[in-house]
Parts: C-alpha cells; sequence; structure tokens
C-alpha cells in the first residue's frame, strides 16, 4: 500500500470518527436537555394509569410472543427476549414523551409497562406449562 493510499485511509478513518464523536455529543446533549424524571414531582398513584400501562404493554408481550414464534425458537430464553423488546419499546415510548410538550418521561411508567409485560408472559407460560402437563396426564390415562 503506498503511503499516499494510507494517508488517505487515515483521514477517512478521522473523518468517520469526527461524524461520530459529533453525534454522539448531539444526541447527549438532546437527551440531556429532555425533562425525564424517575418520580414526577406531582405524582400520584392512579389506578387506572397502572391498569393502561400493565394491560397494555401486557397485551404487546403477548402479540410480540405469537408474532416472533418462529424467530424465537433459535433463542435460549425467547420468552426473556421478548420482555426485553417489550421493555425497550416501553423506553422508547417514554423517551419520546419527553419531547412533547406537557408530557413528562416517567421511570415509574417505564416500571408499570415492564410488569404488565413480565405478569403477562409469566401467565403465558405458566398456562402452556399446566397444558402440557395436562395432556400428558390425560393421554396417559386414555391409554
Amino acid at each position: 500500500m503506498s503511503s499516499r493510499s494510507s494517508s488517505r485511509a487515515f483521514l477517512v478513518h478521522r473523518h468517520r470518527i469526527l461524524i461520530i464523536l459529533l453525534l454522539a455529543l448531539g444526541i447527549g446533549d438532546a437527551i440531556m436537555s429532555v425533562d425525564v424524571r424517575l418520580i414526577p414531582d406531582d405524582y400520584t398513584f392512579r389506578p387506572d394509569e397502572f391498569r393502561y400501562h400493565v394491560g397494555s404493554f401486557g397485551i404487546l408481550a403477548l402479540l410480540l410472543y405469537r408474532a416472533l414464534q418462529p424467530t424465537l425458537r433459535t433463542f435460549r430464553y425467547p420468552v426473556l427476549a421478548v420482555l426485553a423488546l417489550a421493555i425497550g419499546f416501553g423506553f422508547i415510548d417514554e423517551l419520546h414523551q419527553a419531547f412533547v410538550p406537557g408530557r413528562v418521561a416517567s421511570l415509574v411508567d417505564l416500571g408499570y409497562d415492564s410488569l404488565g409485560a413480565a405478569l403477562f408472559l409469566l401467565g403465558l407460560k405458566a398456562s402452556l406449562f399446566l397444558h402440557s402437563r395436562l395432556t400428558g396426564i390425560l393421554g396417559q390415562s386414555a391409554g
């Protein structure tokens, strides 16, 4: 490799690093300027909001599990993969709310979202386990 091409490759590489750093600084500045609170100042427990978050993200987790079922067969722990996707979606939703005027991104809401996804997936696994056990028991007694 000639010195001219190696110096050109170095410049291209250096420009890529500079662009990545500028993007990281811009994204970091944008994230630091949004209104994200662990627990909002005016927080009061609202059962209707709790039910909404738990129910909607529980249904989302079940739909993700069903939609990704063929792909999930390659995972060692498919339920954890779906749970991670649902929590990731909840995180993105809360981050999006930080940029909407009059809304606040809340980690409490993210906790509700995560709880809903986990509870519904736990219920799914329990029902699948019971179904397989009952099918086995009933199949043995019939034979």
